[in-house]
């Protein structure tokens, strides 16, 4: 039952890739001519009620290469949109032929793949924010629950010769019957995705000589078609091991538009740990360096001008994070087609303590360290800073700032030297910022609180800031309403950090979590219970299975906002002392 039907009018940023063809039974066909990416949307915007879109498409081909979804109404979609790739994966939720549903860059499987001919009906109630899928009207157990915003209708084709037949877009009285079934409280209980195994992948090609613990390689990932890169890193010992897992929770936890976006991981017999990252075909700002300089090409300076707002944005974000990445130079700045830049290869990075300020190790590609490294051996949240203007000083000159032959005379080159002026083909504001970036006494370099201050810096940073906040991950929505409001990003105490500086932690009262509140994320129960304990105790029984695989529980209190400190206690109790393992807290 429905209240009526609507007119289909297409917004259409690729009329010359999309052919738009009105049928005169009311349908609209889409058409595709040229073999690329294309993502139109239809002009409805879609609230108030209960939306139903129903489709068809033909001549799919290879599996996932076909998608209907949804766009926040306020998002222009660009010319040539992936909906699957960053920044449109924050905007758009869709479902694919090849059977996955993608939503901010993540995909969860257990639907079936829509074929050529078939009705493929997309249901929006939002009044409860959720988006079903049907398929010749069987109902997908894979939705989408939690949307708030206005939306309209997409679909995406890439193949040259592939159409879709719009055949409806109605407002139904109620929905279809079982819609919210499996539904509670508004959460989606979708079935978890298989894990991935390395037949998840295809064309797997070497991208890279081998690095600190493995290789790098590119590959066509087969459950959505996207081409992405993969990191294998092979442990020796528990050294590696522990440097491996840091790397992959760091960026597990840093998603950030500016950031390398990690996709997945696992675990795959002899080959070892292998990280999923998207894959960036501009390839790295070295590349780009080196190819202006066999153009004999200056970099352009509204580009420069970006780079470094995208850069200061992302390291501000991980210094709030309280993560220093400690290897900033062009080979780990990646660019998109967009030529936006994104920090990646968290190899060298570290979480730093609640009350240190430096990471104590002497690492780092030896031409980019700062001088407190050489002098202290002590990595300060100031060395990023550093890296920055290493790496702006390079795109602007084509030549590393400080290059000598032996370490001891590249050691006191960086420390004592100054490097050669940069062209005066840039404007003095551009070269004065980037050598205050290169200032050798740390507490005289400029810091991040500063650099989002500077006028051609900061018109940027508020301006991506407004269209990240809205969809960025908690964690980045604080850090992001400060660069708005012009608020200092760092605590100014954090900023420098001198060891000077550290104090004794303020003694705050202890207030025990309730019972209910503190939950274990408990993948399979043959490895693992929870059970409820006395106040303050939540148990969790790990149970040794007989293969001796490595097992993992998070422990996820609920927590509130405010001042304080967060103490985790655990406490380990065995059945029997007997074939003790390794337990890591």
């Amino acid at each position: 039952m429905y209240y009526a039907d609507f007119p289909i009018s297409i917004i259409n940023p690729d009329p010359e890739e999309v052919k738009i063809e009105e049928n005169l039974d009311g349908k609209v066909t889409i058409r595709k001519s040229k073999e690329k990416e294309n993502t139109i949307s239809l002009s409805q915007i879609l609230e108030n009620g209960i939306w139903s879109m129903e489709a068809e498409f033909d001549n799919i081909r290879y599996g996932a290469y076909s998608v209907l979804g949804i766009s926040l109404s306020s998002y222009n979609i660009p010319s040539g949109a992936d909906p699957s790739s960053f920044p449109h994966s924050q905007h758009i939720v869709f479902f694919s032929s090849g059977g996955h549903m993608y939503f901010k860059g993540l995909a969860t499987y257990g639907n079936a793949g829509f074929k050529d001919n078939q009705i493929v009906r997309l249901e929006l109630d939002c009044e409860k924010g959720t988006l079903t899928l049907f398929i010749d009207n069987v109902q997908q157990p894979v939705f989408v629950s939690g949307i708030k915003e206005k939306m309209r209708f997409i679909v995406n084709m890439h193949y040259e010769d592939t159409y879709c037949i719009v055949h409806s877009l109605k407002k139904l009285a109620t929905p279809t019957l079982g819609h919210t079934s499996n539904e509670k409280e508004d959460r989606v209980e979708a079935p978890s995705a298989p894990m991935l195994t390395l037949a998840d992948f295809t064309n797997i090609k070497p991208l890279s000589d081998k690095g600190g613990y493995g290789y790098t390689y590119t590959a066509t990932f087969l459950r959505t078609g996207q081409e992405i890169v993969l990191k294998q890193f092979k442990m020796h010992n528990e050294a590696q091991e522990q440097a491996i897992n840091r790397e992959i929770e760091i960026h597990k936890n840093m998603q950030f538009r500016f950031i390398a976006q990690f996709i997945d991981q696992f675990l795959e017999g002899t080959y070892g740990q292998i990280i999923v990252m998207e894959y960036y075909k501009k390839g790295d700002l070295q590349n780009f360096i080196k190819t202006l300089k066999n153009r004999r090409e200056l970099a352009d300076e509204n580009f420069v001008w970006d780079v470094i707002a995208q850069l200061v944005m992302s390291v501000g974000f991980l210094h709030s994070q309280r993560v220093v990445h400690r290897d900033m130079k062009p080979s780990n700045v990646f660019l998109t087609q967009y030529l936006e830049s994104r920090l990646g290869d968290f190899g060298l990075s570290k979480v730093l303590d609640a009350q240190l300020s430096y990471a104590k190790s002497m690492i780092g590609s030896p031409y980019y360290v700062s001088p407190e490294l050489l002098q202290e051996e002590k990595f300060h949240k100031s060395g990023d800073i550093w890296g920055i203007g290493v790496t702006i000083y390079e795109l602007l000159t084509q030549h590393r700032p400080f290059d000598r032959r032996t370490n001891d005379e590249l050691r006191k080159q960086i420390l004592f030297e100054n490097p050669a002026p940069i062209p005066t083909h840039y404007s003095q504001e551009l070269i004065d910022l980037t050598m205050k970036m290169l200032i050798k006494n740390r507490f005289m370099r400029i810091s991040i609180n500063q650099l989002v201050k500077e006028p051609k810096i900061s018109q940027r940073i508020k301006a991506y800031a407004r269209e990240m906040i809205g969809v960025s991950q908690e964690s980045a929505q604080v850090y992001l309403q400060h660069l708005i409001d012009g608020i200092d990003p760092i605590p100014p105490r954090e900023e420098i950090n001198p060891e000077s500086s550290q104090t004794e932690p303020e003694q705050i009262p202890v207030v025990y979590a309730p019972i209910g509140s503190v939950h274990f994320d408990i993948r399979d129960e043959r490895i693992a219970v929870q059970r409820i304990g006395e106040n303050p105790q939540s148990l969790a029984r790990l149970i040794q299975l007989s293969d001796e695989k490595r097992n993992t529980v998070s422990i996820s209190p609920e927590l509130q906002a405010g001042i304080g400190v967060v103490q985790v206690v655990v406490r380990f109790d065995d059945a029997t002392d007997a074939n003790r393992a390794y337990r890591w807290l």
